[in-house]
């Protein structure tokens, strides 16, 4: 589960988008937004996404496109202990898509 940064965090976590998007100023009023979004989320997983955004575009981010990449370096636990599954043989896997070819025809 994740955890909630705190408002010492998110502060901070302003600071660095402020470094990483250095020539914009921006409105104190969106910076409140900001963080207010930062707070919802948490620490580590924020600051990798905005590390990864700031490879991306050097341009200050959408909420959207910091949304994107939050969820793109948040593990889901579903996958956290998935082995992959089985490569069939080549001979195997003709025979499943025989056998499904047949169940669609009839």
């Amino acid at each position: 589960m994740k955890s909630r940064m705190t408002n010492e965090q998110a502060k901070q976590l302003l600071v660095l988008m402020t470094q990483l998007w250095w020539k914009y100023t921006i409105p104190d009023g969106t910076l409140q937004l900001w963080k207010n979004e930062l707070e919802g989320c948490d620490y580590e997983i924020a600051e990798r996404a905005l590390h990864a955004l700031a490879d991306e575009t050097n341009e200050w981010p959408s909420f959207a496109q910091y949304r994107r990449h939050y969820r793109a370096k948040t593990p889901h636990p579903e996958n956290l202990n998935r082995l992959p599954a089985p490569k069939a043989s080549k001979e195997t896997a003709m025979q499943h898509l025989a056998e499904m070819r047949a169940i669609l025809r009839n």
